[in-house]
């Protein structure tokens, strides 16, 4: 991203991430975001899966 590293500051601004745009803002954020969302799916499935399991071995016995 070359305007990132080429770019000119504002008057009265300083160089320090509160004045960078929102997105930029989040961008070091998307790691942990990705990590907790597959966390928390893989936990929702596997809990899932689990239950079905459960079920199955109530419902069925010991077939």
């Amino acid at each position: 991203m070359p305007q990132l590293a080429w770019a000119d500051l504002r008057a009265g601004t300083q160089d320090t991430r509160a004045d960078a745009d929102l997105g930029l803002r989040i961008l070091p954020a998307l790691p942990t975001l990705v990590h907790a969302v597959t966390i928390a799916a893989g936990s929702v499935l596997l809990i899932g899966i689990l239950y079905r399991a459960a079920v199955a071995s109530v419902i069925c016995g010991r077939c």
